[in-house]
C-alpha cells in the first residue's frame, strides 16, 4: 500500500460508524440516503468505494453494488455484493421492496425529481412514500386521479425544479 494509499483509506473510513450490525456512512449522502465520498474532486458511491478499498480491484464497468442488508448508508464489505442491475432489481422484487411508481413518460432510467415527474402512490398496505416519508393526513394529498402525493417530497421536487430553472436563466450549467 502506497502513501496515498494509505490517506485515501483513513479519509474514507474516518467518515464511517462501525457497530456490530451496518457500518453507515457519516458523510454526504443523497437524497436517497446512499453515502458518496468525494476526492480530488471525484465522487463515488460509497458502498461501491467500500468495496474496492476491501478487495484492491476496480469493480468492472456495468456492474452494480447490492446491499444484502437493504440499508443504502451501509458501506460494511461483507453487507455488499456485486450483481448487474438485474440482479439488484431482482434482489428488490424478492425482499418486497418494489413499490410502485407512477413517472413521466420522459423519465428514462431513474425519475427525474421534478413536480412534475415524479408522484409516488401508495400500494396496497404502504403507508410510506418511496423516500420513507409517512402518509399522513397532513403530509399527504390525493391528486384527482386517487395518487397520495408526499407534500415533503413535491416541496422538495419544487424547490429543485425551480432552481433548475433560475440556473438556466442565469446560464449555470447543471
Amino acid at each position: 500500500m502506497t502513501y496515498l494509499d494509505s490517506i485515501v483509506d483513513r479519509l474514507f473510513w474516518s467518515k464511517v460508524q462501525k457497530s456490530d450490525g451496518c457500518w453507515e456512512w457519516q458523510g454526504h449522502r443523497t437524497n436517497w440516503n446512499y453515502g458518496y465520498f468525494t476526492f480530488r474532486g471525484d465522487s463515488i458511491p460509497a458502498h461501491r468505494f467500500s468495496v474496492e478499498l476491501a478487495s484492491g480491484k476496480r469493480i468492472p464497468a456495468g456492474m452494480v453494488i447490492c446491499h444484502k442488508c437493504d440499508n443504502p448508508p451501509c458501506v460494511r464489505p461483507d453487507h455488499l455484493f456485486i450483481g448487474t442491475h438485474a440482479d439488484n432489481m431482482r434482489d428488490m422484487a424478492e425482499k418486497g421492496r418494489n413499490r410502485r411508481r407512477v413517472v413521466s413518460q420522459h423519465s428514462v432510467g431513474r425519475p427525474r425529481l421534478s413536480e412534475l415527474s415524479v408522484i409516488e402512490e401508495c400500494v396496497g398496505e404502504e403507508n410510506h412514500c418511496w423516500r420513507g416519508h409517512e402518509f399522513t393526513p397532513e403530509n399527504t394529498y390525493t391528486d384527482p386521479r386517487g395518487v397520495k402525493i408526499c407534500r415533503i417530497c413535491n416541496r422538495w421536487n419544487k424547490r429543485q425544479y425551480k432552481a433548475k430553472k433560475r440556473a438556466a436563466c442565469i446560464g449555470i450549467p447543471s
